[in-house]
């Protein structure tokens, strides 16, 4: 839940950009098979999603950064990431990452912020 009224010129901003793109990709977003990767969404630890398209051969993968001090994070993901293209298609706060066939490492510099990568063949 969130009362748009009370949030601030920046993160009004925020919103509408991310709103914009989820607009574009919502239609494979809807489609997508979504799976928990990370721990339990609790606000004090990195959790996220992994969004499976049909046929596998693409999809999204949603990474948060909660109120933790821990910068840096492996998932372990339920996709083979070998030999695919990884785009970022939004991030909230300067992120770097690594992959290898099933995990992924996150660094993200600021709690409270994500990054949204679209991985294709």
């Amino acid at each position: 839940w969130m009362e748009v009224s009370h949030l601030n010129e920046d993160d009004a901003d925020r919103l509408m950009q991310v709103t914009s793109l989820y607009k574009n990709y919502a239609g494979e977003l809807f489609a997508s098979h979504v799976i928990p990767v990370g721990d339990m969404p609790n606000g004090m630890h990195f959790s996220g999603y992994c969004l499976r398209a049909p046929g596998e051969k693409s999809g999204h993968i949603l990474l948060f950064r909660e109120q933790t001090a821990d910068f840096a994070h492996t998932f372990t993901l339920p996709v083979d990431l070998e030999g695919k293209n990884i785009e970022v298609i939004y991030k909230s706060a300067p992120t770097v990452f690594c992959c290898d066939k099933s995990s992924i490492r996150v660094d993200i510099a600021e709690q409270r912020a994500f990054v949204w990568l679209k991985y294709s063949e």
